[in-house]
């Protein structure tokens, strides 16, 4: 009987215990914690969250411990993903990247993820631990279990105004993806010109889910075609992570480094090419190409016009380039080229003239003049090389004359020589001399090869020798020759 009045006072304080427990848990045990979280894959996301619970259940003096779970995971059982309790085993992937906050005894339940991994993509739910008593898993509504998502790491992205003009300054914003504070995005611009590059980032407040940094510059025409990267660093040390977004500047501004090229043909063959010539002039029948280059954003739209006289224009044709064929009077005169786009205009001109009858007239004159000086100075100088190698044939045949004289004036002046009467009276080395004057003269025959052959002749008197008295001598009687040389030209001139 008093164990049956035991057990029903037991019964009854159990079901007292537990009916203010489930009020408690309705009354006291409260959680504020968003239904979702987004982050993007590698970065870090706080899950928000603040706790109450009944403090008279709990026992002052015994610390307070927070835990987050995977949902349906067991808290007796199971490991947690992030505690404050450091008895508590924490699940292997979790494991340095999963954080609660420090601030668990003020109610401050928050959930930190870096690193974020697609595995992580999940529920979780928070408990907590305050002596034997005060235990409660924030599980009874669906709500109070936050959903983490994980997306795809995204390129920060480039906001500009739709239209760049040349010298016009303008702001471009570069949005990087927010992340946790130990975390910061850190912004940079690359692959500008030097005038992008004189500009000044400016960073915007603080946009929840979105780090915000403005560039400001002047473009220049320069610029146009350029790159443009908004570079985003997270987190330091050996393993930062980057992400960046690459666009094309496209600055607008007006034609210019306008030019007009010439080409003209005649029988089909081109006779010459201009380039930014400003006058051409041709003769009747010519064909000519008109080339006009220029340089603009948006591409210039061209045209082509005609200056009439006295004054006005007429428009020719659209497009950049213009043919003129078989050139008549009526063709000379002044070309424009008209360049046009939205930010403006610009234009350049070249003047065709023909070529006069009289003016072919007098080059072809002129032609024949240079031909005819041309063969004068050719004819001069063939006549001086004749009369330069006459006169060298002329000196060396008076060389020749005048050695050979010198020789016979030798020979005249040597005395007679006696020899027997059977013997004509000549000296054997002069008979020697005049054979070599001979072959000399025959030698010089060849070298002077103009000049006719001389003649030499020679006159021989025999006289008688007288006998000295008293001398007798059974010797037969000398003869004496007396031998005169004389030139060829002693006898043609008697």
């Amino acid at each position: 009987m008093v164990v049956l009045v035991l057990f029903s006072t037991w019964m009854v304080e159990f079901l007292v215990f537990s009916f203010l427990g489930l009020q408690c848990d309705l009354a006291k045990y409260t959680i504020n914690v968003p239904d979702m979280v987004s982050v993007q894959e590698g970065l870090c996301v706080i899950i928000p969250c603040d706790f109450t619970y009944d403090p008279n259940d709990a026992i002052a003096d015994s610390p307070l411990y927070g835990y987050w779970y995977e949902q349906g995971a067991n808290a007796d059982s199971n490991a947690a993903v992030a505690t404050n309790n450091n008895q508590k085993r924490i699940e292997e992937y979790a494991r340095g990247r999963f954080h609660l906050s420090e601030e668990v005894e003020h109610g401050n339940c928050s959930l930190i993820i870096s690193d974020a991994r697609r595995t992580d993509l999940k529920k979780y739910y928070f408990r907590m631990e305050q002596g034997p008593k005060a235990k409660f898993s924030y599980i009874k509504a669906e709500q109070n279990q936050p959903f983490v998502s994980v997306t795809e790491l995204e390129n920060p992205k480039i906001q500009m105004p739709e239209k760049l003009q040349a010298g016009h300054r303008v702001n471009i914003t570069c949005i990087a993806p927010e992340s946790c504070s130990w975390k910061r995005p850190h912004v940079s611009w690359e692959h500008l010109s030097h005038q992008v590059r004189s500009g000044i980032p400016a960073m915007q407040p603080n946009n929840p889910k979105d780090h915000i940094s403005v560039f400001t510059f002047t473009p220049s025409v320069e610029d146009n075609g350029q790159e443009l990267t908004c570079q985003v660093t997270y987190g330091e040390g050996l393993n930062p992570l980057h992400i960046n977004e690459t666009v094309r500047l496209n600055i607008h501004y007006p034609p210019q480094k306008l030019r007009i090229s010439t080409e003209v043909m005649r029988s089909n063959k081109s006779l010459q090419n201009n380039t930014d010539s400003s006058q051409i002039t041709v003769e009747k029948g010519d064909a000519v190409v008109l080339h006009c280059v220029v340089e603009g954003n948006p591409l210039p739209n061209m045209t082509w016009v005609k200056t009439l006289q006295p004054s006005g224009t007429l428009r020719l044709t659209s497009g950049n380039e213009l043919r003129l064929l078989n050139v008549t009077t009526q063709d000379a005169g002044e070309y424009k080229c008209v360049a046009q786009n939205t930010e403006g205009f610009a234009n350049t001109s070249v003047r065709l003239s023909l070529a006069s009858n009289d003016a072919s007239s007098q080059k072809v004159v002129n032609g024949v003049i240079g031909g005819l000086i041309v063969a004068g100075v050719i004819m001069l100088i063939i006549a001086a090389i004749l009369v330069f190698k006459k006169f060298q044939r002329k000196r060396k045949t008076a060389i020749d004359l005048e050695s050979y004289t010198k020789q016979k004036t030798v020979h005249n002046k040597s005395p007679p020589v006696f020899k027997e009467p059977n013997g004509i009276g000549l000296n054997h080395e002069e008979g020697k001399d005049v054979s070599e004057a001979q072959e000399k003269m025959e030698g010089g025959t060849e070298e002077i090869y103009s000049e006719p052959e001389e003649m030499y002749y020679a006159s021989i008197i025999f006289n008688a020798q007288e006998a000295h008295p008293g001398v007798t001598s059974n010797s037969p009687p000398t003869e004496y020759a007396e031998i005169k040389k004389s030139q060829c030209t002693d006898f043609a001139g008697n």
